[in-house]
């Protein structure tokens, strides 16, 4: 089961292909269609159901939070459709009962750009994280105004993406720091990614670990 948080999707209920949306308190909850198609379905089936419904979802939180554009570029010339290569590459991060079960399998963004090399983050306050690289090789398609960007998430259960506001944030700069808002105190799960400087094209994100502010 998957909760919704996004305010586009907060309110929706009814049924959407094999989905059905419904609220439950002050949540809106996704699960896949209960119905039989032909005799039970058997403990496999319902686990990819709802691994596939999770994936939806998550699917759409990352267009909501603007990333899409980095999943047609990464199928640009085949035959796919950024959906198909998102539950593609995100399937296998989710365990069957539609919870994430490895964040670091989870890709938010696809693309064509590269992170750069020597990659880290750090804590360098209370409130406030630092983003280093290398900027010792430029490949191919790398531009120096890339920005480098990063990306949280809540818990196993909730999939809204909250993209953290950073100035001075350009590849050639080789760090940046940002500001975690008090509203992201409960955001423990850090992507960083890059894009370009007119928003798009993407790298594939990296996750790098969970904490607490």
């Amino acid at each position: 089961m998957a909760l919704i948080e996004d305010s586009c999707l907060r309110g929706c209920k009814g049924k959407v292909g094999g989905l059905v949306v419904y609220r439950l308190g002050d949540r809106t909850v996704v699960r896949t269609v209960g119905e039989r198609v032909s005799g039970e379905f058997s403990a496999g089936q319902r686990a990819q159901q709802e691994r596939i419904a999770s994936v939806a979802i998550l699917y759409k939180s990352m267009k909501a939070a603007g990333l899409y554009k980095g999943w047609q570029d990464a199928v640009r010339g085949t035959a796919l459709t950024g959906y198909n290569e998102f539950v593609r590459r995100n399937v296998s991060a989710f365990s069957g009962d539609g919870r994430i079960a490895d964040f670091g399998k989870l890709q938010l963004t696809a693309g064509r750009l590269l992170l750069p090399d020597k990659l880290e983050v750090c804590r360098s306050g209370e409130d406030e994280v630092e983003i280093r690289w290398s900027n010792e090789r430029l490949y191919p398609g790398m531009r120096e105004d890339d920005r480098i960007m990063a990306a949280m998430m809540k818990r196993k259960d909730v999939f809204t993406i909250k993209i953290l506001n950073a100035e001075e944030n350009s590849r050639e700069r080789g760090r940046v720091r940002i500001r975690l808002p008090p509203e992201l105190e409960c955001f423990p799960h850090l992507f960083v990614y890059a894009c370009s400087a007119t928003g798009e094209e993407f790298s594939v994100s990296r996750y790098f670990y969970s904490f607490k502010i």
